[in-house]
Parts: C-alpha cells; structure tokens; sequence
C-alpha cells in the first residue's frame, strides 16, 4: 500500500487483467490503498478485466483526478465508474466493447460519466455515491460545529448542482420516451427548487 502516492503511470506493460488472484503463485489484481492517488493511467495494456478497480476507487480514492483506461481489450466499461465525480479526465477510447457509442465517449469528461451512471441500477448508483460521501468526508478535515454546518450546506449545493447537471445531460438523449422526459422534467424542476432554497439559507447564514 501507497498511502501517499499521487500518480501511478502503468501504461504499456502488458497487463492483461487487475482481478484479484494469484499469477505465477504470486496475489495479482488492484487492491485499494491509494488514498492521495491523483492520476492512474492503464493505457495501451491488454487489459480484458478490471476486477475491482471501480470498487476501489470509489471507495479508496477521493482524490483522484485522471483516469486513463483507452487502448486496451475492455469488452465492457463498468458503468460504476460513472461515480468518480472527482474526474477531470477520463478517456476509455480504443477498447472492442460495443455498448457505448464512440459518439460518446468523445464527449466531455462529466457527459460521459453522466451516461455511464444512467445506465446504472439506481439503487446500486446511490449506494456507491453515499459509500463515497462517507469515503470524503472521512479525508476532509473537521473543524467547528459551525464551519462543519457549513460545509454541509455547501456539500449539498454541489450534490444539486451535479443532479441537475445530470440530468440535463440525460434529457439530450433522444432516445428518451416522453413519460421519462416528463417525469426527468419535474425532478429537473424540483432539484432547481431546492437549490434556490440551499443557497438562499446559505447566505442567509452567512449574513446571520
């Protein structure tokens, strides 16, 4: 484990999958431990599977901020990397699997995470965004009760701002029936409500 690590370039090495088990009598597989990781690139491998990755950074990494994966022999892109809010840069391009269009993933970094948590089980996608609240909130500092108030108002207008974001996104895809773009429209609305209301107790706060 690299507790402090912030960039691990492992690209054109040959690996072939990051499942946990054991190669040559020897453990293989991602295992967690990178809590200051920043960028992982996995680029230009023969990777076919990739374990537990997702798993782990979601649930070990809250810092990371590019994640690399194209160029390799992916047949399917886990849709839980979706949950990785924290990417700036995400590229999957150049892997044989066939359920995202290419037209996607040369979206922008928040388009193409957007799509991937749309395709998720809803249930599953808020179990693992709150296993990363948790993981967030236990690397960020503490301070006082005020500041902790704060800083949880402030955590939500992000969380509505990324929501509202969201499903926008979502809204663009024309595949959509008119009952889910009805029903996408009111949760639109209600999400842009209820910003307006956090932000105005915020300065309301701020101003008390």
């Amino acid at each position: 484990k690299l507790p402090a690590l912030t960039s691990l370039v492992m690209s054109n090495n040959c690996l072939r999958t990051l499942e946990v088990g054991k190669n040559d009598d020897m453990n293989s597989g991602w295992l967690d431990g990178f809590k200051a990781l920043e960028t992982l690139d996995l680029s230009s491998n023969k990777l076919t599977d990739l374990g537990d990755l997702p798993r782990c950074l979601i649930e070990h990494s809250p810092c990371l901020r590019n994640l690399f994966l194209q160029n390799n022999e992916l047949p399917i892109i886990p849709p839980a990397l979706g949950v990785l809010r924290s990417l700036t840069s995400f590229d999957v391009r150049g892997n044989p699997q066939r359920g995202i269009r290419m037209g996607v993933l040369d979206r922008s970094c928040p388009e193409i995470l957007a799509y991937l948590r749309s395709r998720m089980d809803e249930a599953d996608l808020r179990s693992m965004e709150a296993k990363m609240g948790e993981v967030a909130s236990a690397n960020s500092s503490t301070a006082g009760s005020a500041g902790a108030a704060e800083a949880d108002g402030s955590g939500k207008v992000q969380q509505l701002k990324e929501a509202i974001e969201d499903i926008t996104i979502q809204l663009n895809n024309v595949h959509l029936t008119e009952a889910k773009k009805y029903a996408m429209k009111k949760s639109l609305a209600l999400h842009k409500a209820n910003l307006i209301k956090e932000e105005r107790r915020l300065r309301m706060q701020a101003g008390g």
